[in-house]
Formats: structure tokens, C-alpha cells, sequence
């Protein structure tokens, strides 16, 4: 007993030592590490020119997404078409011809090898096209899956799985199972329009999703409800992305505020101001840089570890004297970083994508 007692002083003095060498250190510092991270990440490291614009819907482009590789990204648009690109080259490589022409989002493949895309809009259903054939064009789906009851407003494939997440203006998100076209799972925790989800990015069992009721909530699929509760806008959330690490998302609002929610402090725990409402929101590959599509056809790139409120990218879409140069503000609907980080890619209502690498 003796023996234990004086084990329990010795580990108690022993930690006392450590707490007092740290606040010691601590009070000879010049910096924290927030201020020595904000330092280090100056405007320059997040400097990006454009590479290569993508050039063939004939309609507003509403949706984009990365598929697993890091080439190949998948647009859709007014003109009733989804264009399978690689990135790198320009090329297309599937045109999709829609069921119905009236689309607001697309989802490809996560896979490295990159099988099938998604996309639904205001026929309320989920279709499902193989981009693995070698036919060009596309006409005809693999899979529908329809039980929404209002427009579907974004989709999602679970990496490694047969499932696919749809969110849709009925206040409601679907876990579907693709090989029986069945709903495993309906969440209808949200008050308003779901706008937009995003994919916990290591646990298949978790997403995030974003409302017009002006909260962002995040889902575990096994518990058949939200796990948490984010609040803080003022304003319709449009868009969500989760950062890679997994521990946070941003969010993107008609409150001209883009945010990030850390959903182990379960809050707010920063917040970037604009001029206008936010359309579409991604985080980079490592997570220090959040960037945002307005309608005043700008993306916009903030610093997530940073004092800074100012933005440090800008990015606006090459003028096209055939949209009125320009004169013709053309919203950026839609950004994203591909799988390596080594790419975003923005997507207008001026009928374009533009592919944007660090310069």
C-alpha cells in the first residue's frame, strides 16, 4: 500500500513538472499557433491561374462534380446534357443525353475508375447513367430512383457501397440501395428545401446536409436521425462540403456568409463575410483554404486558419463577348477541388467551366 501511495506522488510530481516546463515555454513564446500558422500561409501560397476552360454545354451549367480520379469531372446543364470531361486534356469523353432537361445537380462515381454519374433536378427522381461504355453518347439510364415528393437538389454516391444519399425540396434525404432502387433510409429532420449534402469523407455512415430552414445537420444513417445540430446562419444554406480531414465543414449561404462548423465543438468556429449570397462552397485538400461561387460571377477563397477576414483568391471566369463580355454578371454556380487537390474547377450560367491550378 505504501508502495502505491508513493507511486501516485511520484506521477503527481512528475506532471506537475510537465504542466510547469509548458507554461513556462508558453510564456516565452512569441506566437501561438494559430497566429504562426496564419503567418505562414500568406496570399501567395494560394495563388491560381486558370488552365483550362471547358467549353460545350449551350445552357447555364448548374452542377459539377470530381469523380475519384482526379481527371475526370462531370458537368451538368440547362441545355439538357451531362459532359463527362477530362480535365486535363479539355476533352469529353460521355455526353449524356437527360431524361429530362429541367436538372440541378450531378454525382459521379468516388471510385478511381470512375463507373458511373447521377444527376435529378425537377422530375423529382434519381437517375443513373454507365459512363464506363465506349459509346460517346449516352441516352439511355441505368437506374431511376423516384420517391421524392419535390425537386431533387443534390446527390451523392457512397464510396465502396451500392448506396447513393438524395436530398430534395420535400424537406427530406433518401439513403438509396442502387441495385434494388429501394430506400434503406428517409431522414425528415429539416424544416425547409434540403439544398445540398456532403459525405463524411472516412465514415461511410455519416453525412451532412443543408437547409433552407437556415440549419446544416449531421446524419448517421444507423441511427435514423441527425447526430447533431449546426445553427448560426441567417439565411438559406445553398451548399456544404466537408473538409477532408473530416473534423469540420463549411457552409454556404443567401446570408453572404460562408462558415465552418467543427463538429467535435459541435459550433460555429469561424465565419467569412461577402457582398452577396454564396451559391456553392468547397474546401482544398488540406483544409486551410475554403473557397465560394457568388453571382457576381467571382469565386472566392478564404484562409480557415486565419485572423484574416479578407479574401485571398479571386477568380472570375475568362470574358466570353458571346455571353456580353463583361457587361453579363454570370453567377458561379458551382466550385470544387478534385480528388489529388491539385485543381478546382468553377462552373457559370455563362455556359463554361474553367479548370484553375496553383500558379
Amino acid at each position: 500500500m505504501a508502495d502505491a501511495h508513493a507511486l501516485k506522488d511520484a506521477v503527481k510530481k512528475l506532471f506537475d513538472e510537465v504542466e510547469a516546463s509548458r507554461r513556462a515555454r508558453n510564456t516565452k513564446a512569441d506566437t501561438n499557433m494559430l497566429a504562426a500558422s496564419s503567418d505562414s500561409l500568406d496570399s501567395s501560397t494560394f495563388a491560381f491561374k486558370s488552365y483550362r476552360k471547358l467549353d460545350g454545354h449551350l445552357g447555364k451549367v448548374y452542377a459539377q462534380h470530381w469523380s475519384g480520379d482526379e481527371n475526370r469531372l462531370v458537368s451538368a446543364s440547362q441545355d439538357g446534357k451531362l459532359i463527362d470531361w477530362n480535365a486535363r486534356t479539355g476533352s469529353k469523353v460521355h455526353l449524356v443525353n437527360l431524361i429530362s432537361g429541367w436538372v440541378m445537380t450531378c454525382g459521379f462515381d468516388p471510385s478511381e475508375s470512375p463507373r458511373f454519374v447521377a444527376s435529378g433536378g425537377l422530375d423529382n427522381a434519381c437517375t443513373i447513367y454507365d459512363v464506363s461504355a465506349d459509346s460517346p453518347i449516352i441516352s439511355e439510364s441505368k437506374t431511376v430512383l423516384a420517391g421524392h415528393d419535390g425537386y431533387l437538389s443534390c446527390c451523392r454516391f457512397i464510396k465502396g457501397t451500392n448506396s447513393i444519399v438524395t436530398s430534395s425540396g420535400d424537406t427530406t434525404c433518401i439513403v438509396w440501395d442502387v441495385v434494388t432502387e429501394a430506400p434503406t433510409v428517409r431522414l425528415t429532420d429539416h424544416a425547409g428545401d434540403v439544398m445540398s449534402v456532403s459525405l463524411h469523407p472516412d465514415n461511410t455512415s455519416q453525412f451532412v446536409s443543408g437547409s433552407t430552414d437556415m440549419r446544416a445537420l449531421l446524419w448517421d444513417v444507423r441511427t435514423g436521425g441527425p447526430v447533431a445540430t449546426f445553427m448560426g446562419h441567417e439565411g438559406d444554406i445553398n451548399a456544404v462540403d466537408f473538409m477532408p480531414n473530416g473534423l469540420a465543414f463549411a457552409t454556404a449561404s443567401d446570408d453572404h456568409t460562408i462558415r465552418i462548423f467543427d463538429i467535435r465543438a459541435l459550433g460555429c468556429v469561424a465565419a467569412f463575410s461577402a457582398k452577396q449570397a454564396a451559391t456553392s462552397v468547397a474546401c482544398s485538400k488540406s483544409s486551410r483554404l475554403v473557397v465560394a461561387g457568388f453571382e457576381d460571377a467571382a469565386a472566392r477563397g478564404w484562409k480557415t486558419v486565419s485572423t484574416e477576414k479578407l479574401p485571398v483568391v479571386e477568380l472570375k471566369h475568362s470574358e466570353d463577348p458571346a455571353m456580353g463580355g463583361a457587361d453579363a454578371a454570370q453567377r458561379i454556380s458551382c466550385v470544387g477541388f478534385n480528388a489529388s487537390g491539385s485543381a478546382l474547377s468553377t462552373g457559370s450560367w455563362d455556359h463554361s467551366l474553367e479548370v484553375w491550378a496553383q500558379a
